[in-house]
């Protein structure tokens, strides 16, 4: 029943939402479709970025897909727990290192070993709307511990101007997503170098030429 309430909310309401009324373009998303299993590792300007690529995502993906959010920030009330799980089948996990709960990387190493796949923003944190901050290195010890499932970069564009970091108000605006091909971590690629992989491909999708902002 679930899952039949997420297709109908992301692959319906949302997809059409999004398309039709602020005017984001849906790419290909065929390197989904025929991927068993993947880690999809996109840019994070905005909180539509994670609608976006929900509902972009194949049906038959949904169920299996869980984004990684911020506990602190999806998780604050029972409330917003039970909606990030429920509707956005969301992982949360903690940002701050302090050493209390579950280790975020083992919470997503779990997921994979189960078969799930992954949305993941390697920045951490939504940045200044169309800039690209380093991506962290969680993502790349992710993919050491599993370098079988590729990761799937996808570039937004438009995300952070539709519904800007801390304005809560959504405004048409031309954008779009793009998926690109699957990759495999390269063999014997340390995480740095992974990491800098993972960059590449993501900012090889962006309509424009852009840099990442090293910290």
């Amino acid at each position: 029943m679930r899952n039949q309430v997420r297709v109908i909310i992301w692959k319906h309401f949302m997809r059409t939402f999004i398309k039709w009324i602020i005017g984001i373009q849906y790419g290909d998303n065929s390197p989904v479709k025929e991927t068993k299993q993947f880690i999809i590792v996109g840019n994070h300007n905005s909180h539509l970025d994670t609608a976006t690529i929900l509902s972009a995502l194949p049906t038959n993906a949904l169920e299996k897909t869980h984004p990684v959010a911020a506990a602190d920030y999806f998780g604050k009330t029972q409330l917003t727990t039970f909606l990030s799980h429920y509707f956005l089948n969301a992982t949360l996990i903690r940002r701050q290192k302090d050493g209390k709960g579950d280790n975020p990387i083992e919470q997503m190493d779990k997921l994979l070993k189960e078969g799930k796949s992954l949305i993941l923003f390697p920045e951490g944190s939504r940045g200044k709307a169309e800039e690209l901050q380093s991506f962290k290195k969680g993502i790349g010890i992710l993919l050491e511990k599993n370098p079988d499932i590729p990761f799937i970069p996808v570039y937004m564009d438009g995300m952070g101007k539709a519904m800007p970091k801390g304005d809560g108000l959504v405004v048409p605006f031309n954008g779009s997503i793009n998926f690109g091909q699957p990759e495999l971590r390269r063999k014997d690629a340390t995480i740095e170098e992974t990491v800098l992989q993972i960059e590449k491909a993501v900012l090889s999708l962006a309509p424009v030429s852009k840099e990442i902002i090293k910290e």
